[in-house]
């Protein structure tokens, strides 16, 4: 092989339905932070490729431009995230519970919305493979694959729990906002109005009487066991033949 150029073009993540663990927790009053644990992901690049082809590898048509995809597997997967969240409590007080299923309702109580630095970690990265290209290219891209997990394979691999922190994290949290202002400028349905003819509430229930004051010597059966003696007394006389042998 004797030259490659890689354009990156697309990041995209498979597998987030393989989540297992998943913690919310409030560190501060206006900060979320969330935890989650994922058995496999399928991380893909997709890019445009310039391939000059060396002497080892046989192909007939000299360089070679291509779109293609480079995928591989990451396993035991942990991510945290945090996520600054200001909501306006009085506009969201206001809300109906109708409303409250409408993310354009919702996202107009937003006040500010920011993605913090993520933490993550990897257990372990497969080897990276070529994908969505023509069979005919197999030596040429196998040659491709060998050399970008000899090149830049432990680079990746050390490189994957800081990616989102740099560049990434701007982009996510342009996205975001970009996402939250759509949301609010969407149609938000209004209340339902009030009833005009409410059922009127039940009227309170009479008060108890009140219990005559106990006299001097009578038993309090909140304090004492003569329950539980009357009720062993009745289940031996009742018995199976009845109160006094009556069915």
């Amino acid at each position: 092989m004797e030259s490659v150029c890689l354009q990156l073009t697309a990041i995209a993540v498979g597998g987030l339905d393989t989540a297992t663990v998943l913690r919310v927790e409030t560190p501060s009053p206006q900060r979320l932070t969330a935890s989650v644990a994922f058995r496999e992901l399928r991380l893909q690049l997709h890019g445009h490729v310039h391939i000059v082809p060396g002497p080892a590898v046989q192909h007939s048509k000299g360089p070679v431009d291509l779109n293609l995809t480079l995928a591989t597997t990451l396993t035991d997967v942990a991510v945290a995230a945090g996520l600054t969240l200001h909501v306006d409590e009085a506009a969201f007080s206001r809300l109906a519970l109708s409303q409250l299923r409408e993310r354009a309702c919702v996202a107009r109580t937003l006040r500010f919305a920011e993605l913090l630095p993520l933490n993550a970690t990897v257990g372990a990265m497969g080897q990276w493979r070529v994908e969505g290209v023509s069979d005919s290219l197999d030596d040429l891209l196998t040659s491709v694959a060998s050399s970008f997990n000899m090149l830049y394979g432990n680079a990746v691999e050390a490189m994957l729990p800081h990616l989102a922190n740099g560049p990434l994290l701007e982009l996510l949290n342009s996205s975001l906002a970009s996402t939250l202002t759509d949301w609010a400028s969407a149609s938000c349905p209004p209340a339902p109005a009030p009833d005009p003819f409410p059922t009127p509430p039940a009227p309170p229930a009479p008060p108890l009487p009140e219990e005559p004051a106990l006299p001097p010597g009578m038993i309090v059966w909140g304090d004492t066991p003569l329950l539980r003696v009357l009720d062993q007394a009745g289940a031996e006389l009742l018995g199976a033949d009845g109160l006094w042998g009556v069915k």
